[in-house]
Parts: structure tokens; sequence; C-alpha cells
């Protein structure tokens, strides 16, 4: 199984309503951190290094998971945010593998791992995300898929009604942040997806499972009800 990287060292503003000596990763879902929900999952199909991003609080995310014994974890510390797409390249040296699994830290959706992979392969995909379509997308930026499932583009606000979301759940090859090699802090979303798609052909795996992310307070307590592992 391939490396897997959580992006886990935002500073968690919107979270700071619930805790300003804890970091969001290490805040609890019926009495288990959210990061160790992601990391579980993880484990039980197969992934045995998984590297943390890590930066606001680091230090309780490091001493965590240092007494783990499930799988391999490695850490690498952003002195400053640096985005979703900074922090991976940030890392970049350290992950083993090509493609790697990258995922947010503070959602959670449940998947196969393998039929992931599989669904990758058989694309023959440049890059590859989770997605879910739901019945309301009001609150969430949405992705515009052709009939094969083809990554069209991300759109910033949707209107209101059923459609497809994100769920920060990707396979990327490593050559991606060669290509973005002299940016220091950006966003995959918003700033190196959109330039791949018009030269590369990339796919979404639509599945049926909810996301569920811990972002805001209202969110964080919805959590407690909604995730189940």
């Amino acid at each position: 199984m391939y490396d897997a990287l959580i992006l886990c060292g935002g500073l968690g503003t919107r979270f700071q309503s619930v805790s300003t000596t804890k970091p969001k990763g290490l805040a609890e879902i019926k009495g288990k951190p959210m990061l160790e929900i992601i990391t579980d999952q993880l484990v039980r199909q197969g992934v045995s290094r998984i590297l943390l991003c890590v930066g606001h609080l680091s230090n309780q995310v490091i001493e965590y998971y240092n007494s783990k014994r499930d799988a391999e974890y490695i850490f690498s510390i952003e002195d400053t945010p640096l985005g979703t797409g900074g922090a991976i390249q940030n890392a970049i040296s350290m992950i083993n593998t090509d493609p790697f699994i990258a995922l947010n830290g503070d959602s959670f959706c449940k998947i196969d791992y393998k039929e992931f992979l599989n669904f990758h392969h058989k694309k023959n995909s440049y890059f590859s995300l989770v997605a879910s379509r739901i019945e309301e997308a009001s609150d969430y930026g949405t992705i515009s898929l052709d009939s094969n499932d083809q990554i069209l583009k991300f759109e910033e606000k949707a209107v209101s009604g059923q459609a497809v979301i994100n769920a920060g759940i990707y396979l990327l090859p490593k050559d991606l942040f060669y290509k973005s090699k002299d940016l220091k802090k950006f966003s995959l979303e918003k700033e190196l997806f959109p330039l791949v798609l018009s030269q590369e052909s990339c796919f979404a795996f639509v599945v049926q499972s909810n996301v569920v992310d811990i972002g805001t307070k209202q969110r964080y307590i919805e959590a407690q009800v909604k995730i189940e592992y």
C-alpha cells in the first residue's frame, strides 16, 4: 500500500471556539481523537507508513503518535502555515511511494482504499480524488464532472441542491509538486488543481459515504452523531 500524508498543520482559527489549547486533530469524537479515527481507517486497510504534516500545537500531535506502534509515523513540521499545497510541497522528500495518498486531517469519509486505488489505475488518472454526492451543497465548494467522472472544474460556491463535493482524499503523483517547486504557500484546490486540469486527465471516485468535518464548533457537535467508526 502507498504512503499516506495527512494535512493537520493549520491554525484552526474557526475551531478555537471549541479549544485554544488542543490542536483540531486531537479533538475527540465519541472518545477518540479525530486524527486517530482517520489513521485507524488507513492502518486497517494496509497503510503502514503515515506522514503527519503538523504546525499549530504540533508537539501534542507528535507526542501522541510517538507512542503508537500500529504503523510508522513520521512528521513534517511547518513553522508557518503553508496551505494544503505548500504543506505537501514541504514534505515531498519524505514520501517514499509514487503515487501517494493525501488527506485532510479535520474531515472523515469512510471509503475502501483498494477500490479507490483500482479506480485510479483503471482510469489512468494523473491524480484522483474521492468525491461524495450530497443532497444539499450550498455550504460547500463543488466539483463538475463529465459522464465518465473526469473532473472538469472546481466551483467555489454551490447553488442549493444536489451536487458532488470534494471529500479531501487524494491520490497524487510526486511530480505534481515538482511542477510547483517555485511556490511556497498555496492551496491544492484553489491554485494547483485548476492549472493541472487543463493539461492532464484527472478523475473523481464518487462514493455514497458522507463527508463529515469538524471545521467549526457546530460541525464538531454534529460530528459526534454523524461519524461512525
